[in-house]
């Protein structure tokens, strides 16, 4: 029977990337062993919103890695979240309070959320 071959764990890698239309190219801007998704473009191009772990991340162009976004006390964010049109304030969908998803506003640069769903659930899905 022979040795049986040997077989590299199977690991999953998560890309961000940005494909040009235009050009037809495709430059990776990130990658991780972490799992992130949903991507958002903030207002002027600079930056790219994620989440991942439950938290939510920003992602500059310039010098691309995960940056943690304060979010208070706030975790569980979903992959429901957006930059306002003014680039000013961060919306998210969290199961944070614990009745199932909620919706909440942030100030782009963190701080501490404002609850605006009335009652849960609710999720966000735009401006």
């Amino acid at each position: 029977m022979g040795d049986a071959p040997i077989l590299a764990k199977d690991t999953m890698r998560c890309s961000l990337e940005i494909h040009d239309l235009a050009t037809g190219t495709t430059r990776v801007v990130l990658q991780s062993d972490r799992v992130f998704e949903a991507p958002n473009w903030s207002p002027d191009g600079k930056w790219l919103l994620i989440n991942a772990d439950g938290h939510l991340y920003r992602v500059n162009l310039d010098r691309p890695r995960m940056e943690k976004i304060d979010l208070g006390s706030i975790a569980r964010c979903n992959n429901d979240h957006g930059i306002s049109p003014d680039g000013k304030t961060i919306v998210l969908s969290s199961h944070a309070g614990g009745q199932g998803s909620e919706i909440y506003l942030v100030p782009v640069a963190g701080g501490t959320p404002r609850k605006v769903s009335p009652a849960a659930p609710s999720w966000w899905h735009g401006w």
